[in-house]
């Protein structure tokens, strides 16, 4: 299991939508010990970025990807302070 999962646990939209097909998408604050950024999919291994911004981009564009389609996702950012927030700014940022 990746090194850092279970801390974004509390932030999915599941709270809000219980159903099978919700994708969720963990961006974590600080960098991996290579120096990558990591964004975990469905607490899979994660996928490493050369920059934050690089991760939310793919996870935007797959989020809305899902939208189109009808279908649930979330994506949760970790704050510099180690807290998790649900990013609804994706509609801006696609």
């Amino acid at each position: 299991m990746h090194r850092r999962h279970g801390a974004a646990r509390t932030l999915t939209l599941r709270q809000h939508a219980s159903t099978p097909t919700m994708m969720t998408f963990d961006l974590f604050h600080t960098p991996a010990d290579d120096g990558s950024y990591e964004l975990s999919i469905n607490e899979s291994p994660p996928l490493h970025f050369t920059t934050p911004g690089a991760a939310l981009g793919y996870a935007v564009r797959l989020a809305n990807q899902r939208h189109q389609q009808g279908l649930d996702y979330a994506i949760n950012i970790e704050g510099g302070d180690g807290r998790w927030r649900l990013f609804e700014g994706w509609k801006l940022c696609a």
